[in-house]
């Protein structure tokens, strides 16, 4: 040991406790000169002293002896801890753990559907709200965007008007649109999502009055004498209206095709075309197949194929087989 040290010690504890000299002694029950001595290495404490001095300080004597203050172990394990649990938790954010399908009862307007979903593993706290899904997740945006991604390759990808969004044609679903969010204590996951294929049904859209008008009437045609309709009347219906087709093609849907004129006395109303088909939508036209036809005034007039311009919200008959009943067939 050296003997600078200690006495460096001894002066360094008595000035960070804010005593003199003579206080020092008094509490002690020494002469102040011999507090004085040690602080200067005149000479050191004898073993006695060295104890009264670990009481007062609270230290081990061998602390006295090495001239320092030894570590509190309990101060090393605590940071140590912290550490150790900080890293566990960057690691546990960042592994890389996969996704799952997990299956889901979807209550939407025209009806239930189960359908199939891919989800970050270890996702909690579903909520269905409209037309979107929300998940919780403990680990970090980064890797649970991976996982995302990873899914929605095995589904078809897929553009219609500058909108992304990934059919899964086995669960019939559109995934029009994901979010994943960090928050302080766990990621926020967002699935919008939209029954059948996106693109389809967000041309409907743009003319759903019509694509269910006239159900009200159409199934009691004793009633139709009650409504006042032009002269005459075209109505596309969708199939889960009540077709009686009994299936439909992977892309395709059913629809129900009406086209009803009064009589003079509108008390009996001719149906013109009465038929059900599937129908797809191409380059702003729907093409309408037709399948089954239950009722027509001449089938020698009517196509296999009818095809529509979509423009500005309006459904236009290109090849108007009707004209000997009405001049222009618009839909709007």
């Amino acid at each position: 040991m050296r003997k600078d040290e200690i006495t460096r010690f001894l002066k360094d504890l008595r000035l960070k406790k804010n005593i003199s000299q003579e206080e020092l002694a008094n509490d002690l029950h020494v002469d102040r000169s011999l507090i004085s001595k040690w602080e200067r290495g005149i000479c050191l404490p004898d073993i006695t002293m060295l104890k009264e001095l670990s009481n007062y300080y609270n230290l081990d004597i061998s602390e006295i002896i090495k001239g320092k203050k030894s570590i509190n172990k309990k101060y090393i394990i605590i940071p140590v801890c912290l550490v150790i649990i900080i890293l566990l938790i960057i690691v546990f954010k960042n592994i890389y753990l996969g996704y799952k399908i997990i299956n889901i009862d979807y209550n939407y307007d025209y009806g239930n559907q189960k359908i199939k979903l891919g989800v970050p593993k270890m996702s909690f706290m579903m909520r269905n709200n409209d037309r979107s899904f929300s998940f919780k997740n403990l680990r970090g945006s980064n890797v649970l965007e991976s996982e995302i991604k990873k899914y929605l390759k095995t589904l078809k990808y897929s553009t219609c008007n500058d909108t992304i969004y990934y059919f899964d044609e086995k669960s019939n679903i559109s995934i029009i649109n994901y979010k994943v969010k960090d928050k302080i204590l766990y990621s926020s996951i967002d699935y919008q999502i939209s029954i059948g294929d996106y693109c389809y049904i967000s041309k409907l859209e743009d003319y759903s009055k019509y694509i269910i008008l006239g159900h009200e009437y159409t199934n009691n045609k004793n009633n139709l004498k009650n409504i006042d309709l032009n002269e005459v009347k075209i109505s596309l219906l969708d199939g889960g209206l009540g077709t009686s087709l009994a299936t439909k093609s992977e892309y395709d849907f059913l629809i129900k095709f009406m086209v009803l004129k009064p009589a003079k006395d509108r008390k009996v109303w001719y149906v013109i075309e009465d038929s059900e088909g599937t129908y797809e939508i191409k380059d702003d036209k729907l093409i309408y197949y037709r399948v089954n036809m239950k009722d027509c005034i001449d089938k020698s007039i009517i196509p296999k194929v009818s095809t529509f311009t979509i423009k500005d919200k309006k459904l236009i008959l290109d090849d108007n087989y009707l004209s000997k009943y009405e001049k222009n067939v618009i839909l709007e």
